[in-house]
């Protein structure tokens, strides 16, 4: 009985204090009473989308002239490949590493020592010239072997035969296929590997008849994976 009356003095209490605030116009005095307080910040809106989140399945590809064949020009053998298929390389990155092989070794060391004795014959010739023991048509034809002698030995130098060299990327791109292993003996213009360009990638996708909806033509994508 005790607990049931005190009870009824508190919600007299609040009846009170209830007519109070509706005689004076003022709230009752809470100031001693702990406020909660809470922060605000305000944000400038304005119209706008929500970008789409799409599942779709496919490959991802090299588009039309987008993929390479990278050649090893003269013959050599395969020091070395750092590469793998999949793998993002950069503009300039180092491909493989080709060795002088014996042959291209004496291709051009055959080219050099053609121009150095057609030179000297072209000299020779030019002196009984001179003499009047040779004639314009023997000195034609001497300028002539030492200009093919020359075109030889440049465009072995061109292919880089008998040298040491290293494969470099001309571009950024995913390496699609390699053909070559390291330490194999490679003929004259065999295909080490095949890149893709990066800017050539080509989505090949499709999405389930439900989501077709929220994909329409001219549509912004990201692509993650």
């Amino acid at each position: 009985m005790k607990k049931s009356h005190a009870s009824i003095v508190g919600l007299a209490v609040i009846v009170v204090a209830g007519m109070i605030w509706d005689k004076t116009g003022a709230p009752p005095d809470v100031s001693g009473l702990d406020q909660p307080r809470v922060s605000v910040s305000t944000v400038h809106v304005v119209p706008g989308g929500l970008p789409a989140t799409v599942s779709a399945y496919g490959s991802i590809g090299a588009g039309a002239g987008g993929e390479e064949s990278i050649t090893i020009g003269a013959g050599g053998i395969i020091a070395a490949i750092p590469i793998i298929p999949g793998q993002q390389v950069a503009a300039g990155a180092t491909l493989a590493v080709i060795a002088a092989d014996p042959q291209s070794i004496a291709d051009l060391r055959k080219a050099k020592t053609a121009v150095t004795t057609t030179r000297a014959n072209r000299t020779r010739i030019a002196g009984l010239l001179a003499s009047r023991l040779a004639t314009n048509a023997d000195l034609a034809n001497a300028d002539q072997a030492l200009s093919d002698a020359e075109n030889t030995l440049a465009a072995l130098r061109a292919t880089g035969a008998g040298t040491n060299r290293t494969v470099m990327a001309p571009f950024a791109g995913v390496i699609s296929a390699v053909l070559a292993a390291p330490g194999t003996r490679q003929p004259p213009d065999a295909i080490l590997l095949r890149i893709i360009d990066t800017h050539a990638l080509v989505a090949t996708v499709g999405v389930a008849p439900a989501a077709a909806g929220a994909v329409t033509p001219g549509d912004p994508v990201n692509v993650t994976f």
